[in-house]
């Protein structure tokens, strides 16, 4: 097998995840143990676009000291004595701005071990009910009491939304040029972890650590379960949505936000409470919209991958700047590839008593109903938007084909 940088890379997380499980760092002359409690969290880091970059690690140590890590890129074009630290401040900034929900949430597909190819706490067992009974958990298996660990959990709290959490970057060799150019000011705690096999070295520098005095006391300490019941302040960003998406639907939503980036989306886009949206420009000379959010799925729905309180996954495309032409040839152009979507990807005119198992229906039967522009994927009442059913990927494939021969790609 060849082994790529990034394969080298997941190498390097992964080992040194597993150090972390048994092995204390050397932190200054001091051994502290740290748990890693999430994995590859999504963060925007130019000006709220959707760029999927993503955080490496985040942890805690027993001291309370959170740690956001990024493993050192190799992107050539990148200056790399400067990039990474950007990163990381780019990461804080935006990871602060967090509810404790969203926080939380973020780390349950690791915790839960829903991705199975990560390296996973062999402390934690699958009944983990969320962030802070981690935290408990790992606590007692320090030798700790089960509260120590929750008041760990609020300290990491309050350190990510003091912006007081440590910015590190992980490589597998010293590397002095990078380490040296790191940002001078004296607010951030700056470290750099050198890991390999036959041993790990930390350099750490940055102001004295604060008392953190008293803990808020509106951590609220919420469950999987309960947070997703009422999630309250998550919005439906792109690096968000998935946190209350069915975990059988979100490697289609991965699947169309990649799609989206090769057709052309810049990143961009506006949030309603349910969805966020952004235009595509067509051949025809008038933009498509794209909504992409969640949406409620019933109790009756006959998809066997849904667990309670998991949303469905809202693809819908809006032919809405067609409909409202004043050009009658553009108005007839947006009603015929709306039916053209209908009968090959099986969506359906939201608004209207169109069915796509209907044949015959004309643009001139089309113009008569109320139908704005909007259309979602729908076979009946029990199958409908995207919820992780297999029989949905062929739906997918025709849908990506269908927005690939319309979508201009000068954008």
């Amino acid at each position: 097998m060849i082994l790529t940088d990034t394969t080298i890379e997941r190498h390097l997380l992964n080992d040194f995840l597993t150090f972390t499980f048994t092995h204390p760092l050397l932190i200054n002359g001091q051994k502290s143990r740290m748990f890693i409690w999430g994995h590859s969290m999504e963060l925007p880091v130019q000006n709220g676009k959707y760029t999927g970059d993503s955080l490496d690690l985040i942890g805690t140590d027993e001291s309370g000291n959170v740690w956001l890590i990024s493993k050192k890129r190799n992107e050539s074009h990148q200056d790399n004595s400067k990039y990474g630290w950007s990163l990381l401040n780019a990461y804080a900034n935006t990871i602060r701005k967090w509810s404790e929900a969203e926080i939380v949430l973020s780390s349950r597909h690791y915790l839960l071990k829903v991705n199975e190819s990560l390296q996973h706490p062999p402390f934690l067992p699958h009944a983990t009910s969320g962030l802070s009974d981690a935290f408990g958990q790992w606590a007692m298996t320090l030798g700790k009491k089960y509260i120590d660990g929750l008041a760990l959990y609020e300290l990491t709290m309050q350190k990510i939304k003091n912006k007081e959490a440590i910015h590190c970057l992980l490589c597998d060799q010293e590397e002095e040029e990078i380490w040296n150019n790191r940002p001078s000011d004296t607010v951030t705690t700056r470290a750099m972890i050198m890991f390999s096999s036959e041993e790990v070295k930390i350099w750490k520098d940055g102001p004295l650590e604060k008392d953190p005095g008293v803990i808020e006391s509106y951590w609220k300490h919420g469950t999987w379960t309960s947070i997703m019941e009422r999630p309250g302040p998550v919005k439906p960003t792109p690096e968000r949505l998935s946190l209350l998406l069915a975990d059988a639907v979100i490697p289609t939503y991965t699947s169309i936000l990649t799609f989206m980036q090769e057709i052309g989306w810049d990143g961009k886009y506006t949030v309603n409470p349910k969805a966020f949206r952004f235009d595509l420009p067509t051949i025809y000379g008038e933009p498509i919209r794209i909504h992409i959010g969640w949406v409620k799925v019933e109790e009756t729905t006959s998809s066997q991958a849904r667990t309670p309180y998991q949303l469905g996954l809202k693809f819908n495309i809006d032919f809405k700047q067609f409909i409202r032409s004043s050009d009658r040839e553009l108005k007839d152009i947006g009603y015929s590839l709306a039916m053209r979507l209908a009968r090959k990807a099986r969506y359906h005119y939201k608004g209207t008593d169109f069915s796509v198992r209907e044949s015959g229906w004309t643009v001139e039967d089309v113009r008569l109903t109320s139908w704005e522009g909007d259309m979602y994927r729908y076979i009946d009442d029990k199958n409908r938007y995207f919820t992780g059913l297999p029989e949905e990927q062929q739906d997918l494939e025709e849908t990506f084909l269908f927005l690939q021969e319309i979508v201009s790609m000068n954008i």
